[in-house]
């Protein structure tokens, strides 16, 4: 378990590029549930084809979201 002062310390080496990174990833997490949990299904399209883009968009941003955090952790 870290103490108080290592989790302040690991998100001082942070870079502007790894903060936009997290940004983003909120942004892909978040449209990934809203795909998947509240848009309105047009008439003719498959419900599956839906959660599909919603898996797609959602590792995307589980992607930038390690990408950023282990790029805030390395010195």
């Amino acid at each position: 378990m870290l103490s108080k002062w290592e989790r302040t310390a690991m998100f001082d080496n942070c870079k502007p590029k790894d903060v936009i990174q997290l940004l983003s990833s909120v942004i892909f997490l978040g449209l990934a549930s809203y795909i998947a949990f509240f848009l309105e299904v047009p008439n003719g399209v498959p419900r599956q084809d839906l959660y599909m883009i919603a898996a797609l968009t959602g590792s995307y941003g589980i992607w930038k979201l390690w990408k950023s955090i282990s790029g805030c952790r390395s010195k």
